[in-house]
């Protein structure tokens, strides 16, 4: 998984696309780039241009039972109408504990323990008190080694009373249950009387043949006669196991999602006995199985970081993750790994600059759209290659993606510029959360978010700036201040940057010992005017650290 942080910009969404292209199509690696949140327009913008289809939404990286689970494929699944033959069979042979038991809709009907098993033999004396007996006399003719010796076919399936010579004092109650079953060891009076009450069907245990006039009197009554060489005994149990597993199913036991959290299940589990548990999709249709060997191992997402470094600006769940890469261009943060990693920082002004030096450097061709991509990135996050940020590698490396994309530089920047400044029916949320940052600085907690605005050259002053979101500025502030108490941060800022007079202004909520060691001109009460500032990594976070300082 190749992801950027959360609130992801232009560059962290196109540099995770260009790494995974370089990993699978030049590496040899199988690597997909994701999201971390919502798209702003600017790379809407840029995507839609290019025609790149955007990444799939990466909302945490905590392993899900779906990662562990013994899969459907892997699985031996009964319906409901299964034989406990074919139960006892699957769990003897292959020791499970337990089978799951679907309807005929894939839902989960419910589980067929061995525990279930063992009490089955309980049953094989009291086969014949059962008010209801439900058979696939297709699977009993089979188990018991039987064959039809009447003209009328065996039905598939038998519903009725079992009725068995020696045990059951009186044939006669089968009487007006035709679908009746009569086992018997072929005693002559017990078979006419067992025809002339309409039993469905008679098996014969003991014999191989059976007297023609039986044969007779039964074609004339449509009862179907089975012989089998099977003694009584052992064709009563084998009757019994051929009960359909729901008659002795569970169903009040716990299930989980394929979406649930292994860690939040492992700690679940705990409470019961059960030596396995059935995964559900949201529809109840069984999609796997989990046992408690499942947990022995630990599971963990492989990922690589593009465009930050610092956890707090990382997907939920970074922690519980394998971090195998980070490709950045930021400051140093608090990103620990608990093997060697692959870790690129580099000065520079986007990290998609040092992804394209990639490509150039080993030869490979990005193609049009994929560099057209890095392209923007680099525009986006170096200002059109304004920032101070920009360095000498940042200017040749546009200079050799536009050669490839066909575009004017400073036009289609401006174009994507305005694309993302667009303020039309966005909330105040949107605005601080479009490319917000959280932080923690010597003791403190905070978030700086940034908008860029694309003003008039001839407007390079605070007014200009203040007068795009002036209706705003007090819900503005009111939303940020909500913020920072939610996230339970010390303060949190907004610059509002005009990229083309090179202006910010900077809207401040939260601790005031932090407002008041601000020295830029206060131009409204909590905004602060910082000329020549475009740069939040190098020129706005390094300020505010300093400010911090100076409050020991």
């Amino acid at each position: 998984m190749i992801v950027g942080h959360k609130n992801p910009d232009t560059d962290s969404v196109c540099s995770a696309i260009a790494y995974a292209q370089l990993k699978n199509k030049y590496l040899g690696e199988r690597a997909v780039p994701y999201r971390a949140g919502s798209l702003n327009p600017q790379t809407s913008f840029v995507l839609n241009y290019f025609g790149v289809t955007e990444p799939k939404l990466l909302s945490d990286l905590y392993p899900r039972l779906h990662n562990i689970m013994i899969q459907r494929e892997e699985l031996f699944i009964l319906d409901r109408k299964a034989s406990l033959l074919k139960a006892q069979e699957l769990l003897q042979v292959n020791r499970f504990s337990f089978l799951p038991i679907q309807n005929a809709d894939r839902t989960v009907a419910g589980k067929i323990t061995a525990l279930n098993m063992a009490g089955v033999t309980s049953e094989i004396g009291s086969l014949d008190q059962r008010e209801c007996v439900d058979l696939d006399l297709s699977v009993l003719t089979k188990v018991i080694s039987g064959r039809c010796v009447t003209l009328t076919a065996a039905p598939h399936r038998c519903s009725g009373r079992v009725a068995i010579h020696s045990l059951t004092p009186r044939i006669e109650d089968l009487s007006g249950q035709p679908e009746g079953l009569l086992l018997t060891t072929g005693d002559g009076d017990s078979i006419e009387v067992a025809i002339s009450s309409g039993v469905r069907m008679i098996i014969l245990t003991g014999c191989d043949t059976i007297s023609e006039r039986y044969i007779a009197m039964a074609n004339a009554a449509d009862t179907c006669i089975v012989v089998t060489s099977t003694s009584l005994l052992a064709t009563v149990v084998k009757t019994t196991l051929c009960l359909p597993v729901e008659q002795f199913m569970e169903t009040d036991f716990p299930t989980y999602l394929v979406s649930d959290k292994v860690r939040d299940v492992k700690r679940d589990i705990v409470q019961y006995h059960d030596g396995g548990f059935i995964v559900l999709d949201e529809n109840k249709h069984i999609r796997g199985v989990i046992t408690r060997s499942n947990f022995l191992h630990e599971y963990r997402h492989k990922v690589i970081l593009v465009d930050h470094n610092e956890f707090s600006q990382s997907v939920n769940g970074i922690k519980d993750a394998e971090v195998i890469e980070i490709i950045d261009h930021h400051r140093l943060g608090n990103a620990n790994t608990d093997l060697p990693i692959t870790f690129i920082n580099k000065t520079m002004g986007s990290t998609a600059t040092i992804i394209a030096e990639m490509y150039r450097t080993g030869g490979f061709d990005p193609g049009r759209e994929v560099a057209g991509l890095m392209l923007s990135a680099i525009l986006s996050d170096t200002v059109i290659l304004n920032s101070p940020t920009t360095t000498w590698v940042d200017q040749e490396i546009v200079r050799w993606l536009s050669n490839m994309v066909g575009v004017d530089i400073k036009e289609y920047g401006a174009a994507m510029f305005a694309a993302g400044s667009s303020l039309t029916s966005v909330s105040p949320r949107e605005i601080l959360k479009r490319d917000m940052k959280m932080y923690s600085e010597l003791g403190w907690r905070f978030s700086i978010s940034q908008i860029e605005m694309v003003g008039s050259p001839k407007e390079a002053d605070s007014s200009s700036c203040l007068g795009v979101i002036e209706d705003m500025k007090s819900s503005l502030e009111d939303t940020l201040m909500a913020m920072v108490t939610v996230e339970d941060n010390h303060f949190g800022c907004l610059m509002i940057t005009d990229i083309t007079g090179e202006l910010t202004l900077l809207l401040f909520a939260g601790d005031k010992t932090v407002r008041d060691v601000i020295t830029h001109p206060e131009v409204a009460p909590n905004l602060f005017e910082m000329k020549a500032v475009l740069s939040r990594k190098k020129q706005a976070l390094p300020y505010l650290i300093d400010c911090l300082r100076q409050l020991g």
